[in-house]
């Protein structure tokens, strides 16, 4: 039995990036990952609480929880998580196509969409084959879920979306708490008579960096 062109058509972008990233992913943890997935070890509930109210670095419980069902199915065999960040990047593309068609896009145009994602060589590749650069996966995936939701008028799962992708992508650090740190670093931004003060000397440059850092939060 032979299959219509269009369906061929549909899957190729899928079969495509599933067999170039299936091949090279998970052959190994590097840089933030090995802190990273033992800190997701749950043994108990009160370890899976701790991912919502601690963090690495990062504040990314959903991503956190990912690394712990995979601890739960591989262990610490990398090439597990390389296969999970394929099939996340695949759940993205549909995930796309889902949301080009809530748009009314014909499917020509969604399957477009979603193999442009897929296909691109920009970002893909680091999220697909570096284990942590599953955040990007995650968030991208929720995001669109959530877009897709909008569009169609579900209040609900639009939430609920919205909620997984604001657990994937903590920004790092935080505001400086009222009272504390704001009062001196206004004062170290200008000068009595409301100037910028002068370019420091190149010996203070790492700490003149601090200060306007500090300066934008307030």
């Amino acid at each position: 039995m032979r299959l219509p062109l269009h369906r061929i058509v549909a899957v190729a972008p899928f079969l495509v990036f599933a067999g170039v990233y299936l091949a090279a992913a998970g052959h190994g943890f590097i840089k933030d990952d090995f802190a990273w997935i033992l800190q997701s070890r749950v043994r108990d509930t009160g370890d899976l609480a701790g991912l919502f109210v601690t963090d690495n670095g990062f504040y990314r419980p959903m991503v956190a929880l990912t690394f712990t069902v995979n601890d739960w199915m591989f262990g610490a065999a990398p090439r597990g998580y390389g296969v999970t960040n394929v099939l996340l990047a695949l759940l993205c593309g549909a995930s796309i196509y889902m949301l080009a068609r809530a748009f009314a896009l014909s499917r020509g145009a969604a399957i477009m969409a979603a193999a442009l994602w897929l296909l691109n060589l920009q970002g893909i590749r680091m999220a697909a084959l570096w284990t942590s650069g599953r955040t990007a996966l995650v968030l991208t995936l929720a995001a669109t879920m959530a877009a897709t939701a909008v569009v169609r008028g579900r209040l609900g799962p639009a939430v609920a979306w919205t909620l997984v992708a604001l657990f994937a992508k903590g920004r790092r650090g935080s505001p400086p708490a009222p009272g504390s740190r704001s009062r001196p670093a206004r004062s170290a931004c200008t000068s009595s008579r409301g100037r910028s003060p002068r370019r420091p000397r190149r010996g203070r440059r790492r700490g003149t960096t601090r200060r306007r850092s500090t300066c934008r939060w307030c």
